[in-house]
């Protein structure tokens, strides 16, 4: 299951390494001149990433797991084991954003998956629904990144797209806001 990516619109330039951040309570970083990564909080065994643009606006996204997770760092992505027991959490910076796989090692009977994300300088539009959409701008309205459209494969190479993807905010505070996938239980057995 890819569940998110965040991406820049008709950006090209070479995908960056990771490597150990050089900045104070996270693990790894990835930056290039278009954007900068964290990933992974010192302070939280959760799948964590801080997605930063050149004009400064963020989101950052925290996996509501419930269990202890180990990470790594192996052929420039980075990996949440072992996340609420079944999954792993995967990392990998491209040219022009981050990709997220959620990897699930056995079916089960979880097929929710929330994160929840706060912006800065970046909020998604609202639909017509009432929802909000995958793209974020700033408060001139102008485009700053978005979320792909998930999709799943199956151990086969079955590709699937029927995955809800809901952005709900939250009632607090207006840059904070969830994101809860969905995958057809039936798809996953």
């Amino acid at each position: 299951l890819t569940s998110a990516v965040i991406f820049f619109r008709n950006q090209s330039p070479k995908a960056p390494s990771v490597k150990a951040s050089k900045t104070e309570g996270f693990v790894f970083e990835a930056k290039n001149k278009n954007f900068t990564a964290q990933i992974g909080a010192t302070k939280s065994p959760k799948p964590f990433i801080a997605f930063t643009s050149k004009t400064g606006s963020s989101v950052s996204m925290q996996m509501d797991a419930t269990t202890e997770t180990s990470i790594q760092e192996k052929d420039n992505k980075v990996s949440f084991l072992n996340v609420n027991g079944n999954t792993d959490v995967v990392y990998t910076p491209l040219a022009n954003g981050i990709k997220e796989e959620i990897i699930i090692n056995q079916s089960g009977e979880n097929s929710d998956y929330v994160f929840d994300i706060v912006t800065v300088n970046a909020t998604p539009r609202k639909t017509l629904e009432g929802g909000y959409s995958r793209f974020f701008y700033d408060t001139e309205g102008r485009y700053q990144f978005h979320l792909e459209k998930p999709f799943a494969v199956d151990g086969k190479g079955v590709r699937t797209e029927e995955i809800s993807m809901q952005i709900r905010q939250s009632k607090e505070e207006a840059n904070k806001y969830q994101i809860a996938l969905r995958i057809r239980p039936d798809w996953l057995k």
